[in-house]
């Protein structure tokens, strides 16, 4: 952000480098939050699906972690497949940000709706 220049070839104000800056921190806060909040509620839901993702969520992680260190890693959280299968998951069903865009690769026509190639889709 440093490097970056406006439209006049101006560096960026101390005070729109701060803006921007507290702007990456807190969206990246809330949406870290948000899904965090997801994956609890998940995995605390009474459904045979988030009883058996917890259950195999704890043996992965038993298998792999001995509980001698006093807390998690990058490393080790990230070579655990069951983990990021029930994040991404969690996160498909419900995503940390409210809207996402598509844009169509095909004409399609959806409940009566037609939709062009090209056409960029909010959801």
């Amino acid at each position: 952000m440093l490097d970056a220049r406006d439209e006049q070839g101006e560096a960026l104000s101390e005070e729109a480098l701060l803006d921007s800056m507290l702007t990456l921190l807190f969206a990246g806060h809330d949406t870290t939050t948000l899904a965090i909040g997801s994956l609890i509620h998940f995995l605390c839901a009474d459904s045979p699906e988030a009883r058996g993702a917890h259950a195999k969520l704890r043996a992965e992680l038993d298998a792999a972690w001995d509980g001698s260190t006093a807390s998690l890693t990058y490393e080790l959280l990230s070579s655990l497949p069951a983990l990021d299968c029930v994040l991404k998951e969690v996160m498909r069903m419900t995503p940390p940000v409210g809207l996402s865009f598509r844009t169509v690769t095909n004409p399609v026509e959806v409940d009566g709706v037609s939709y062009q190639k090209g056409e960029c889709l909010g959801y």
